[in-house]
């Protein structure tokens, strides 16, 4: 996603090599692969699959360097620092210890997480980029998302933008006040961000989150009052 090799030419010729699988594969690639990259996100939740109506907006951030991550989104903070991986809930001002790999797993750009249960197609090649979309196998009856659509820059495989259609109801109410009950589509968005080394040094360190003595683990001065628990 992230990983910023050189520009690639694609003729028609050769974007045919590419199904819907190998893009997303190349797309989790080069998000792996990158030493750095810096980027802001974008959260908008609609009332439905079609609707302009907007129930929930909210910015974020992701910034990886070498094998670390820290991802904002909203008041969540999710921090992958291997072996640790940490997630923190600043609403209820909890933090919890996991695997660093279960972290990996909530980074909405490591895409090739979705192949496993999901059929993947590539709906359009045009322009600038490849437009995947992933809809759950049929036996897998219980998920989250009714259908996922990727939209990757054909140059150097960067997820730009994706749109979740969730496969559950939940309520909202009409321009009227009158509860309604649709399903909504969340769409995500990516754009570059300006680095910041002596700002985002700090994110990268166990010790900005928690104190570790022996067994015992801490919050950090920034996080006191904050409760931890361990997976």
């Amino acid at each position: 996603m992230f990983y910023f090799i050189s520009t690639l030419s694609f003729s028609q010729e050769k974007e045919s090599k590419y199904n819907a699988n190998d893009i997303i594969k190349k797309a989790s690639l080069a998000y792996q692969k990158s030493s750095y990259f810096s980027y802001n996100s974008q959260y908008i939740m609609y009332a439905d699959y079609v609707t302009n109506k907007i129930l929930e907006k909210y910015q974020g951030y992701i910034i990886k360097k070498d094998n670390s991550s820290y991802i904002k989104i909203k008041e969540t903070e999710i921090i992958t620092l291997p072996p640790y991986g940490i997630r923190i809930d600043n609403v209820n001002k909890v933090i919890a210890m996991i695997q660093s790999d279960e972290t990996t797993l909530q980074n909405p750009l490591v895409v090739d997480r979705y192949l496993k249960e999901f059929n993947a197609k590539l709906i359009s090649s045009k322009g600038e980029f490849f437009v995947c979309e992933i809809t759950p196998k049929k036996d897998n009856e219980v998920n989250p998302f009714y259908k996922i659509i990727f939209q990757i820059r054909k140059t150097n495989f960067h997820v730009i933008k994706q749109i979740l259609y969730l496969a559950n109801q939940i309520d909202s109410k009409d321009s009227k006040g009158r509860l309604i009950s649709n399903k909504p589509r969340i769409e995500i968005s990516f754009s570059a961000r300006t680095r910041n080394e002596k700002k985002e040094s700090k994110l990268f360190r166990n010790e900005s989150y928690i104190s570790i003595k022996g067994n015992e683990i801490k919050p950090a001065h920034n996080y006191l009052g904050y409760t931890i628990y361990k997976s």
